[in-house]
């Protein structure tokens, strides 16, 4: 007597492979989701603090008005979802520190209720500032060693 072969495996098998995969790929969703938001805070957190250190005109509140002006303006333009942020800013005569923590809401997180889980993301960029003049030094001092290794 021959046996018979059903496709029922093929069923029990799609029953585990296909629940694994659609939670893998909303994994990936939100690890994408947490990636971008993190770099976008870093990345706003460097382009302020690189911002207020080029303004040399500026100093003192006027410097940290500028670079919160400029955190706002940076973070309104990039973020997904936005809940709770705060800055701080530290503009002294040789640097700018630009410091974030927000509350990021986790995308899709809606349906569980009012208590919606929530990311904590911190940043910290600082940039030095330069006298306009001592990038000419730099540069010229850059320049004299390169015609020394020529000769």
């Amino acid at each position: 007597m021959k046996k018979r072969m059903y496709a029922a495996y093929m069923t029990i098998e799609a029953a585990f492979i296909i629940p694994m995969s659609f939670l893998l790929i909303i994994l990936l969703l939100y690890v994408g989701f947490f990636c971008y938001e993190k770099s976008i805070s870093v990345q706003c957190c460097y382009l302020a603090a690189l911002r207020g250190s080029n303004e040399w005109d500026l100093s003192g509140s006027r410097l940290e008005e500028y670079v919160d002006r400029t955190m706002k303006q940076l973070v309104e333009e990039k973020y997904l979802v936005r809940t709770e942020q705060a800055y701080r800013i530290e503009a002294k005569r040789s640097f700018v520190t630009v410091q974030t923590e927000a509350l990021i809401t986790v995308p899709f997180s809606l349906s569980i209720g009012s208590e919606a889980p929530k990311w904590d993301i911190h940043s910290e960029k600082t940039a030095e500032r330069h006298q306009p003049t001592s990038y000419i030094r730099k540069y010229q001092a850059i320049k004299e060693s390169v015609e020394m290794k020529e000769v």
